[in-house]
């Protein structure tokens, strides 16, 4: 599966390195050239022209036990051409996770309505947003609510 996750925070870079453990092909989109630092070192970071390069200096031999390459691409994730630069027109799957609500329901409807994508998802911050997501036909996840919900259920967990 070709995958895109636009925000390389703590959710985006850990979504991307589980997805990249499944052997999935993704690329991550964000618009500050320090985010992609949460990916982490034991990845072999394949950089866009717009993204920022990170080498470990001159003369150092690059890994060979590399899981796989994830393709980072500097930008707005509700910009065509960043998309477009990201391979959205092949993506098979598209996800929004930044901290903001409104560009993920944006970016969300671009890759479902202009180039669509099979599968999208949008993670949403306030619960109180999710009926208008769905309304829109998008499918979305709320840390805050599934947080809760852990908790609820092991709280309640018989011993």
């Amino acid at each position: 599966m070709k995958a895109i996750v636009l925000g390389c925070g703590r959710v985006g870079a850990h979504l991307a390195n589980s997805l990249v453990e499944h052997g999935h092909h993704v690329t991550v989109m964000d618009r500050e050239p320090k985010a992609f630092r949460m990916l982490g070192d034991d990845l072999m970071i394949e950089h866009s022209d717009a993204a920022p390069h990170r080498s470990a200096g001159p003369g150092t031999p690059r890994a060979k036990t590399v899981r796989q390459k994830i393709a980072c691409v500097l930008g707005l994730g509700i910009d065509e051409d960043v998309l477009r630069q990201a391979g959205i027109e092949e993506a098979d799957a598209f996800a929004a996770v930044t901290d903001s609500d409104y560009t993920n329901i944006m970016a969300c409807l671009m890759a479902k309505e202009i180039f669509r994508v099979p599968r999208v998802i949008a993670r949403i911050s306030e619960p109180k947003r999710e009926k208008i997501f769905h309304q829109l036909g998008l499918e979305t996840i709320c840390p805050s609510i599934l947080g809760a919900q852990s908790v609820f259920d092991l709280l309640l967990k018989a011993k």
